[in-house]
């Protein structure tokens, strides 16, 4: 989206005004919808993998490359879906309070029952769902890296170096929880 959208912000925040119409706009708002939910819902599938992988040892050996794409297409259809229903009449994009960008048109969705039933779909579907998700698995991860530290110690060093990479993931887990927790 950096690429695609932000010049579009940044020539409208210097004319202090959206500078690209309706059309403009509403391609912009989707398109932030779009990448954001489909980041975000990849961060989970990732954390939801490695919960996996690292918490239940047989499923990493049947996970193969074909399923990893079958996954990324799953995920960013679910994105295409959520970031067009406002095009369905349910909501719509519009531009945000101060005028050099645009999002969901939030006033808009709560004038009608449909509206505030999508407000309340997109939190759920793709902000709280993902987020326990999230931290759910990384929680179980760092869980079973603890509960295994003091075996590992009575092991040979290669399952000791098997232990650094749990810590390691452990560490990249912290580090994506916290940008999430400083995202949302």
């Amino acid at each position: 989206f950096a690429v695609v959208g932000k010049p579009f912000s940044i020539i409208s925040f210097f004319s202090h005004r959206w500078m690209f119409g309706w059309i403009g706009c509403r391609w912009y708002g989707w398109a932030g919808f779009f990448f954001g939910c489909g980041s975000l819902i990849t961060m989970t599938a990732v954390s939801l993998d490695r919960y996996l992988k690292i918490c239940h040892l047989s499923y990493g050996t049947w996970l193969k490359r074909h399923h990893a794409f079958i996954c990324l297409a799953i995920i960013w259809a679910y994105a295409t879906f959520w970031a067009t229903v406002p095009f369905a009449g349910v909501g719509s994009y519009a531009p945000e309070p101060f005028g050099t960008s645009c999002t969901l048109d939030w006033w808009l969705a709560q004038a009608s029952v449909a509206g505030q039933a999508f407000v309340l779909s997109i939190l759920f579907f793709c902000l709280l769902f993902p987020t326990a998700v999230i931290v759910f698995s990384y929680v179980k991860i760092i869980l079973k890296v603890k509960s295994s530290t003091k075996e590992v110690a009575h092991y040979d060093t290669r399952i000791q170096n098997s232990h650094i990479l749990e810590m390691k993931l452990t560490k990249v887990g912290r580090n994506i929880y916290f940008s999430l927790l400083c995202w949302v």
